[in-house]
C-alpha cells in the first residue's frame, strides 16, 4: 500500500434519526403560518441575489451569506442597506423586521442555491452543452 493510502482520515458515521412529530391543531396551523412566511421572505431575496450574481458568484458560500444579508438587512452599524427594493418589502411585511436571524440565513442559503442552480443550468445552454439542439433555455422557477 502506498503511504497515500495509509494516511487517510476513517469515515465518520453521520447518525440520522427520523422523528414523528405529534402536534395539535394549533402547533399545526403556527407551522404552517412560518413556511408561509419564510417563502414570502424567500422570494424577493432570489430575485436581489440574482440581479448581483455577477458580483455573488465568485465569493464563497459564507461570504456570499454575508454579503447578502449586508445587502438587505438594516442593522445599527449598517443603517443604509444596499436594496432599497427590500425595504419596500419589508414595509409591506412589517413582520419580516422581526423575522429571525436563524431564518433570514437559512433563507438566504436557500435563494442562494436556487440562483446558482439557474445560473449553472443557463451557463451551459449558452456554452451549447444540451440534450437537443433546439432546446429552449431553462426558466427560473422562483415561485416556492
Amino acid at each position: 500500500m502506498s503511504k497515500a493510502a495509509t494516511k487517510r482520515k476513517p469515515i465518520q458515521e453521520v447518525r440520522t434519526d427520523v422523528w414523528e412529530l405529534s402536534v395539535d391543531k394549533e402547533q399545526k396551523h403556527q407551522m404552517v403560518l412560518t413556511v408561509e412566511a419564510y417563502r414570502k421572505f424567500l422570494i424577493p431575496l432570489v430575485v436581489i441575489i440574482n440581479a448581483q450574481w455577477c458580483t455573488l458568484g465568485e465569493l464563497t458560500s459564507k461570504e456570499r451569506v454575508n454579503a447578502v444579508e449586508k445587502m438587505i438587512h438594516k442593522t445599527v452599524d449598517n443603517p443604509n442597506p444596499k436594496h432599497k427594493y427590500f425595504q419596500k418589502v419589508i414595509d409591506k411585511y412589517p413582520f419580516f423586521r422581526k423575522f429571525p436571524s436563524y431564518l433570514r440565513r437559512a433563507a438566504i442559503a436557500e435563494a442562494i442555491g436556487i440562483v446558482s442552480s439557474f445560473q449553472n443550468r443557463y451557463y451551459k445552454w449558452q456554452s451549447g452543452t444540451r440534450k437537443h439542439k433546439a432546446q429552449l433555455p431553462p426558466v427560473p422557477d422562483w415561485n416556492v
